[in-house]
């Protein structure tokens, strides 16, 4: 089981102080690269047990994205649909442009929200 470490304790504090509203969570898992960068963007920690780790991170309302294609896996399998960008964002309140901001693994098109957007509208499912 891993602890937190230094800088994993300054980036919550940190953050429960700017937001005294945020649920406080008992963790004894260190953060990963995506919650630190989350936490380091300012997004807030809540505790949920039906979340990624039994937390989300929350910033102007949007959930903070780990991982896109697991999270769109599971929504497609729960509501039996493919869920597209727009749904994640309107319907489930996921902060689908940060993703794909700060998670570039590809520069093709196909990879780009505002070229999926675009796309979207041009072609609607």
């Amino acid at each position: 089981m891993a602890y937190l470490t230094k800088l994993d304790k300054l980036l919550a504090a940190a953050n429960a102080s700017q937001y005294p509203n945020a649920l406080a969570v008992q963790t004894h898992h260190a953060y990963d690269s995506s919650e630190k960068l989350a936490l380091s963007l300012g997004y807030v920690e809540y505790a949920d047990v039906k979340a990624y780790k039994g937390r989300y991170f929350l910033k102007d309302h949007k959930k903070w994205i780990h991982n896109i294609e697991a999270l769109r896996r599971r929504l497609n399998r729960e509501y039996g649909h493919y869920v597209t960008d727009d749904e994640l964002l309107y319907g489930f309140g996921y902060d689908v442009e940060a993703y794909y901001l700060y998670n570039k693994t590809d520069n093709s098109l196909e990879c780009n929200y505002q070229f999926n957007q675009m796309m979207n509208k041009i072609h609607p499912n």
